[in-house]
Formats: structure tokens, sequence, C-alpha cells
């Protein structure tokens, strides 16, 4: 025995399948019309007896198996004007399609399922929270009661579809298809109201969320969100008492309960962010010459600071260059620089270049590199560098400072012999600093 639509190859396996699908072929479904509100058919003895159902037991089985297969019956459950929304292949996929494709598959004419009695809704949800029922047959149940209260959540949705927030219809409906979906999952029909009741609530909950939620470019915690609300009704509450627009915020932590300083915390957070690209307004007229971010003033920075650093290097470039045009002389300590090592310094910290010097092309940039008598190999023409060495000079140029491995490439050498060179160059700076320290701390200096 088959029946016409398809059902789940466990119920196909169970005993009592073919007992009832006789029992669907000769009554129907009238032996459970209790279940819809109806007084249920009883079945025959006579067919009970050809049947073989002898006990309670095996007539409930049977009614169970009766159930599960109505549960997947499509022609039972769907509407007599049933459509299937689908778009042309040709459709363009702007907002507007989207819109008239929820409309249509949610509105009422293209439901699947058609509206269910009170006694239906129960018989759904029973078989929904049952453990009686395998989870296919309960999935199937809470389709079935999801379909068909479709056209509630675009009910709900287009109450808020003119929202301030500009928010698709399509997303709300979206959100209250989610909504619809937790209240099928928590319905109690016992508590003795329509399904339709209970999930207009859930649906409501998670349109409202979702505008509140998004409702903003820096979204917040959904408890802030909440407060914040709370202290908006809270006003107009207070409004309406006092009959004041200056309503304090020490009347509404009264009213809501809470600190004023907690009112204050959520007034500034949920303050609208002002992009800094915006124009400024002089005398009622936007001027696109100036913008907000030009005249904000930017605490992390540290004007002096910057200026005394960029003095300091500076100060220790000359310095440096004034030993290597010296280092010809006789050297008379061991802290005395070596060309190389000052050449070393320099191409590290990106110090080797000048602030405020350019160059009209490569041979006097190449020339002015010589002139600083660093001993740094050059090539005598600018035609003979390849690509490697052209972006070690660009760096060098642009004032980055180098790898130790670049350097090493510069001056022919190995990158450790580079890592040494540094390393005793910022030795010997360290002592030379201490000197000049002890010099200026010295009583005769001052009196000098």
């Amino acid at each position: 025995m088959t029946v016409e639509f398809n059902i789940p190859k466990n119920l196909e396996q169970d005993k009592y399948f073919k007992v009832s699908i006789r029992i669907r072929e000769l009554y129907g479904y009238a032996p459970l019309l209790h279940e819809f509100g109806k007084e249920p058919v009883a079945i025959s003895q006579v067919h009970l007896s050809e049947l073989g159902i002898t006990d309670e037991n095996t007539h409930q089985r049977v009614l169970a198996i009766l159930a599960a297969i109505a549960v997947f019956d499509e022609n039972y459950w769907s509407s007599e004007n049933h459509k299937i929304a689908t778009g042309s292949k040709d459709s363009i996929l702007t907002d507007e399609y989207f819109e008239e494709f929820i409309i249509s598959r949610y509105s009422k004419k293209h439901r699947n399922v058609r509206l269910l009695t009170h006694p239906e809704e129960i018989f759904l949800s029973k078989m929904i929270n049952s453990t009686a029922f395998d989870p296919e047959t309960s999935e199937k149940a809470a389709q079935i009661m999801i379909e068909a209260n479709l056209g509630l959540v675009l009910f709900v949705a287009r109450k808020y579809e003119n929202n301030r927030l500009n928010i698709p219809l399509e997303d709300l409906v979206q959100e209250g298809t989610i909504g619809l979906i937790k209240a099928v999952q928590k319905y109690d029909h016992t508590l003795g109201k329509r399904f339709s009741t209970y999930a207009s609530i859930w649906v409501r909950q998670a349109i409202l969320r979702y505008i509140k939620s998004n409702g903003r470019l820096i979204k917040f915690p959904e408890d802030i969100t909440h407060l914040y609300f709370r202290i908006r009704r809270s006003e107009e509450k207070l409004f309406q008492h006092l009959g004041s627009t200056n309503i304090t915020d020490e009347e509404i932590a009264e009213d809501l309960g809470i600190s004023v300083n907690t009112i204050r915390f959520i007034r500034e957070s949920v303050q609208k962010p002002t992009s800094l690209d915006k124009p400024l307004e002089i005398n009622g007229k936007d001027n696109n010459d100036i913008t907000l971010g030009e005249t904000v003033r930017d605490t992390n920075s540290n004007i002096d600071y910057e200026i005394s650093h960029k003095d300091f290097r500076r100060s220790i470039r000359e310095y440096l260059l004034t030993l290597a045009k010296n280092e010809n002389q006789a050297r008379k300590t061991k802290y005395d620089f070596s060309k190389r090592e000052i050449a070393v310094l320099l191409l590290r910290s990106g110090s080797l270049i000048g602030e405020d010097v350019s160059f009209s092309n490569d041979k006097e940039y190449l020339q002015y590199i010589s002139d600083l008598n660093l001993d740094i190999p050059l090539p005598s023409n600018p035609n003979e560098l390849d690509e490697v060495d052209i972006n070690l000079f660009r760096k060098i140029y642009e004032r980055e400072g180098l790898t130790l491995e670049e350097i090493a490439k510069i001056f022919g050498v190995t990158r450790e012999r580079i890592r040494q060179n540094e390393s005793t160059g910022f030795k010997k700076m360290r002592k030379q600093l201490n000197r000049i320290r002890i010099i200026l701390s010295d009583p005769l200096y001052r009196i000098c």
C-alpha cells in the first residue's frame, strides 16, 4: 500500500503503517476529528477484527500513525488558492522585486498552507512537543504551523515598514519569521489561547529588537538599548503627568529607580556620530572648503615633543657628519667613530639625507651622498644600478630606515658585520653623550 505524497521511510516500515493506511482508505481522517474539534468517527468492530486491532494500546498506536500520515498529507493542509510565488528568469534583482516576492510569498492567496483552526493548532502543537513522534514528523508539524501563519508576520511587519531608519520590508519580515519559529517551539496549547495571539508577541518583539540593534552606525549592547528606550518612555510619561517639557535626570532616575550617573552615561553613549568630513556651516550655508575634522584638535598628538624630537635627530645627524669629516685626523681614543659606523647609524635611522634637501636628477643625488665623506660604495653611472639597488637608494631618498641585510648589500659585507658596526656605534654614542653630560654638570662650565 502506498500514498500519493512523500512520507518518511521509518514511518513506512512501522508494522502498523499498512493498518493505518487501510483505515485512511475506509474512514479518511475521521477517527482523528476529535483532535480537530469534532466528534470522532468510531472504527467498527468488524474492521477492528479484520485489521487485528484487539487492544487499546494497539488502537492508540494506529491512530498515532494515522496522525503522522495526516501531517505529511499536503493536500489536506494546502490552501484552495495555493500558488507558488516564483520570479521570472528575466527579473531584475531590485528592492522592488524582493518586496514584491516577499508580499506574494507571505500573502493569504499565495500561501502554501491554509489558515488553521484552534483544534488543529492544538493537534499540531501536541505533535511538536510530544516525544512519541520521530523528529522528522515533529519538524513537519512545525513547518505546517509556520507556513500557515506567515501572513501574521507580514501583517505585523507592515506596521513598522515606514520606520525612521528606512529598514527594508524584507528585512523586517525575515526577523519576524525568526520570531514566529521561536513561537512555534514554545507554544503551550494548555493556556487556552489561539496561536496567532501568542505568536504576534514573539514576532513583534523580534522586529523591534532588530530595529533597535540596527538603527545606529555603532551597535550597542541590548541592555544599553533597552535602558535607553526605558528612559525615553519615562520622559514621555513624566511629560504627561507633570505637563512640563523640562524633565530633569533626577526625576527620571527616581521614576526608574536607577542612578543619575547611569542616565547621563546612557545619553552620552547613544549620541549620533558626526562625520569629520562634514562641511561647516558659515552664515547658514555649507562651506565645502572647511570640514569639521580641520577644526578638531588632536588630543593624542604632542607637537612640542615632535618638534623637539625632530630637532634632536637633526642635531645628532650634524654631529655624526662632523665627526666623519674629522675622522681623517689621528684618532685619540677608542671611542672615536669610524666612517662606516657613522654611515650604518644614519642608514638605519633614515637620516642620511637631510630633511630639506631635494635633487633634480640621479647624478646630483649620488654626488650628494659622495660629498658626505662616509665612503659609501657608489656606481659611477646611475644606469649601472640594478633593480634591487634602485629600490635601496629609493628608500634612502625617502628617509626610510634600512635593514641590516640591505646595508650589508650596499657595503658588500655580511649582515653580522653590519650588526657589529651598529652595536659599536651605539656604545660610542652613549659614551660621547655621557662625556657631554659630565661637562655640562661641571661647576666651572656653568661659570663660563
